[in-house]
């Protein structure tokens, strides 16, 4: 009787183990299936990191950096995101410099401390950092006070990514390791909270209910941290940074009438790809003391960095084809302005 007990036990347990194993080959299988389908749908490699799959320029800097190379990087917005094709037809032409365009729409500092945290800890290092933020924080403050997240995982998307980059919890930082968790973690996210008009700030356009809270100005703090946190890796890296006070222009008589009717003085929509009115951050006036705000901030830490006084542009419509994008002409004018800084 005690030989078949143990011959029962005996089973029971190479079943158990033959399941478990069954189990692990069809989770590796299924990731070695996502990650291939990433990998080739998205021209990553098959190792990539899962910070590569939130932020798919960061496989770009993987393939084809050059250490032998000047290196130029692009942390920003839309806006420098709109500059990045005149820098790069203007600098690649050479052959010993190569420009990483990171710059996104709708990105904030904080992509841009994160991206950077990333790239520094992976001991990437670059000649040059261009830093060009100011207006897509401002957006944040369209939220009830009691709401307003530092880290900003007051919006879905921050509150998706933040534990991939910074996991408080050891066992979350793990398995966010897999492409599989995290492609199930932010489908929960998603399913969970995608008709929730209550907890959280849309990724662009703010929710109409609260941009009267965006006259309370929230982001200073967090805006001054992200960017010293820039200043730091870029000091650690020995990169020359450079940070212009970001331009706009945003007359005290905006409407967004008046702008769609090419009344304010604004160039015609060419060259730039991107055209939005000024409601996309806020109320023209709360964008306006957000903005100014954060240009303060820049210029009270200019002399960590090499800084570009772009004021002389606030009144020049002609340069921007909404408040902060650049018509081709103020395209032509940023490159140069940063050409006369890269000493290349």
């Amino acid at each position: 009787m005690a030989i078949k007990d143990n011959l029962t036990y005996f089973y029971s347990v190479q079943n158990l183990i033959l399941a478990l194993c069954s189990c692990l080959f069809t989770l590796g299988l299924l990731e070695g299936g996502v990650r291939t389908f990433h990998s080739s749908k998205h021209q990553m490699t098959f190792w990539y990191d899962i910070q590569e799959e939130i932020y798919r320029s960061l496989s770009d800097i993987k393939k084809n950096y050059d250490e032998k190379k000047v290196n130029i990087l692009l942390l920003g917005g839309s806006v420098l995101d709109d500059v990045a094709p005149k820098l790069k037809e203007v600098y690649q032409a050479r052959s010993d410099i190569q420009v990483f365009d990171m710059a996104a729409a709708a990105h904030s500092t904080r992509d841009s401390r994160l991206k950077l945290d990333y790239l520094t800890k992976k001991g990437y290092q670059f000649d040059y950092i261009i830093f060009y933020h100011g207006i897509n924080d401002a957006r944040a403050n369209n939220v009830p006070p009691h709401m307003f997240q530092e880290d900003y995982s007051h919006y879905f998307y921050y509150s998706q990514i933040n534990p991939a980059f910074n996991p408080d919890n050891i066992v979350l930082g793990l398995l966010l390791k897999s492409a599989i968790f995290i492609k199930a973690y932010q489908s929960f996210f998603y399913y969970l909270f995608k008709d929730d008009d209550s907890r959280f700030v849309p990724a662009h356009n703010p929710r109409e209910k609260w941009v009267k809270y965006g006259s309370e100005l929230r982001t200073s703090e967090p805006f001054k941290e992200n960017l010293s946190r820039v200043i730091n890796n870029a000091t650690k890296t020995k990169a020359k940074l450079i940070v212009p006070r970001f331009a706009t222009f945003l007359p005290e008589n905006y409407d967004q009438l008046k702008h769609k009717n090419n009344e304010l003085g604004y160039a015609k929509v060419s060259g730039s790809k991107y055209y939005l009115i000024a409601d996309a951050w806020g109320k023209p006036e709360n964008v306006r003391k957000a903005v100014k705000a954060h240009n303060d901030i820049i210029e009270s830490l200019k002399d960590r960095f090499i800084f570009i006084d772009t004021s002389s542009l606030d009144t020049m419509g002609n340069f921007f084809v909404d408040p902060c994008h650049f018509s081709e002409s103020g395209i032509d004018l940023f490159v140069k302005w940063v050409g006369q800084r890269l000493d290349v």
